[in-house]
């Protein structure tokens, strides 16, 4: 075999060129190997971070498990909510508006002793109770509220009870007879 190929000839001027091009080919394939090997790195700690906290099963079966407390998560949430309905039903049955009102029933009776008291459900049902205070007796009165209406006769003092109920959106509201508030 002839090596004087090497030493002169083509070959040796486009020698410097060649050693370039394998030169620039290990550094690109040098790079590539360096973002391959982080990139493996990388997921290798996601597949850790996946595994964690079980016995290593395959994936399949973490997803199998992931998907199954969905479905129960899913079937105590509809649970929820339907006993949440179910208590919203029963709600509406509870007194929900509450409406006072105090005045003095007698003339020369002094402070407002006597008091007229509405309480309502969400549908406005419920009743009035009437407590008149005087010298030597007090009386209480109650009526049924069908509708915010009573089929009684209601006295001025609780049709403002009644109607302040109606109107209320917290559970009280104290007037006197003048609509001043007594406990702001």
């Amino acid at each position: 075999m002839d090596l004087s190929i090497l030493t002169s000839g083509p070959l040796l001027e486009s020698f410097p060129y060649i050693i370039a091009v394998l030169g620039a080919v290990t550094a690109v394939s040098l790079a590539f190997s360096l973002l391959l090997y982080f990139r493996l790195n990388r997921l290798g700690k996601r597949y850790n971070a996946l595994y964690r906290g079980t016995d290593r099963q395959n994936i399949e079966d973490i997803a199998a498990e992931c998907l199954a407390e969905l479905a129960k998560a899913q079937g105590q949430s509809q649970k929820f909510e339907a006993e949440m309905q179910e208590l919203k039903k029963n709600f509406a049955g509870c007194i929900q508006h509450v409406g006072v009102v105090r005045y003095s029933a007698f003339a020369g009776m002094g402070s407002d002793l006597s008091f007229s008291a509405a309480f309502l459900d969400a549908n406005y049902n419920g009743l009035v109770i009437s407590s008149l205070f005087g010298r030597d007796e007090s009386r209480t009165y109650a009526k049924p509220i069908n509708n915010g209406n009573s089929p009684y006769f209601l006295t001025e003092e609780e049709q403002d009870a009644v109607r302040d109920a109606c109107a209320s959106k917290t559970l009280s509201r104290r007037v006197n007879k003048k609509g001043i508030n007594l406990y702001e």
